[in-house]
């Protein structure tokens, strides 16, 4: 899906690291001039990785899949993909590995990522 509106990114970072966001390429400039300087001003609400979520709850976050003890997990063939997207998926599980969003799993090996 994408927007409507063409979008424009804008940075709203402090200078010292980027904090690219998005608003529409259609707003009138004195607007758009208000809206970017709101948004710096509330910058620390936004988060725009793991890192900048401590006290996110992991009850609220934490996904789990109700196994029954007594049954087997179905095991399914892995899923291809082309070498292109295989690279940006590889780099997305590490980055969320080193963060420690997710984490492998010791009680189905089958199920970790080789």
């Amino acid at each position: 899906m994408q927007a409507q509106d063409p979008l424009q990114e804008v940075d709203i970072g402090d200078g010292s690291v980027k904090r690219p966001t998005y608003i529409s390429a259609n707003i009138d400039p004195t607007l758009k001039e208000k809206m970017v300087e709101l948004l710096k001003k509330y910058r620390d609400c936004f988060a725009w990785d793991y890192n900048e979520m401590p006290g996110l709850s992991r009850n609220l976050v934490e996904h789990r899949l109700p196994l029954r003890p007594d049954k087997k997990p179905v095991k399914q063939l892995p899923r291809r993909f082309a070498p292109e997207i295989m690279t940006k998926i590889k780099a997305e599980i590490e980055r969320l590995l080193k963060c420690k969003f997710i984490r492998t799993t010791r009680r189905f090996p089958w199920l970790c990522c080789a």
